[in-house]
């Protein structure tokens, strides 16, 4: 794990946990998941909640793309197979 860039995602929205449980089916263990189905204070999660939408964030060194609610893209993104 040393070796390999660790990247955070952050779902967040209505449908977080339903996408979180999509995710969760691969293997991601250089990959920090993290999210919220509300508003939230926690700086990784602050003002990235939308009304009505899932969005997720793939962050990696301290810098976080922009948003997708793109489940395939963000699996792509992440390198799953």
């Amino acid at each position: 794990m040393h070796l390999h860039v660790n990247k955070e995602l952050v779902i967040i929205g209505n449908d977080a946990i339903e996408k979180l449980n999509v995710i969760n089916q691969h293997y991601l263990p250089t990959v920090l998941i993290t999210g919220s189905t509300k508003p939230s204070d926690l700086p990784l999660l602050k003002d990235r909640f939308s009304n009505g939408k899932t969005l997720f964030y793939v962050c990696e060194n301290k810098s976080c793309g922009l948003p997708s609610e793109d489940m395939i893209e963000i699996i792509s993104t992440l390198d799953i197979k």
